[in-house]
């Protein structure tokens, strides 16, 4: 099922009938390196890993306080860049890591099976943040929407106004033109 961060906070905090909601989606990051590389990955919300119940096999999970704005940023790299990229070092959770453009802290690296999960086949899973809603900035822009809306509103009038004036000018100048008698001719 597909929808915005907002409702999904609505159906997880709402929900009753299940254990746990989580949400991803899919993207792809820029990993720095010699040469740097194009890889797959998923912003997840903090509990998707414990939705759907597996663990990093080192390291820990995403927290509560991970997906919040502001929060330090983290990731959490596949078993498979973690031997490719680190070479199996377990010192690698806790270093960091360029990824699409932002260093991101290596918090825990996921088991190899997790690439058979249909949100798995990603590299690198970072919390999935959104800012907290400003309501001043909200309603700042929707009376800047209303006002925009306002003032096309009274220009399409006012250009109405000025047709019907120009061609009731045109045709009362035809009127006074066709009564006037033909120009001499010399």
């Amino acid at each position: 099922m597909s929808f915005g961060y907002p409702n999904y906070v609505d159906y997880r905090d709402r929900a009753q009938s299940f254990d746990g909601l989580a949400c991803h989606q899919s993207t792809s990051f820029t990993v720095v390196g010699d040469p740097p590389r194009r890889i797959d990955g998923r912003l997840v919300c903090w509990n998707f890993f414990s939705v759907l119940g597996v663990q990093p096999h080192l390291g820990r999970s995403f927290t509560a306080a991970d997906d919040q704005a502001g929060a330090p940023p983290v990731a959490l790299v596949s078993d498979r860049l973690w031997k490719q990229h680190f070479g199996g070092d377990p010192s690698a959770v806790g270093r960091t890591l360029q990824v699409g453009g932002e260093r991101r802290t290596i918090v825990g690296v996921m088991p190899p099976e997790v690439d058979r999960f249909p949100a798995g086949g990603a590299d690198v899973w970072t919390a999935l943040t959104f800012p907290p809603l400003d309501f001043a900035a909200c309603r700042a822009a929707i009376a800047r929407y209303l006002a925009d809306r306002a003032l096309r509103e009274l220009l399409a009038a006012r250009a109405r106004d000025l047709l019907i004036s120009r061609h009731t000018w045109r045709d009362t100048a035809s009127r006074i033109l066709a009564a006037l008698p033909p120009a001499p001719h010399q």
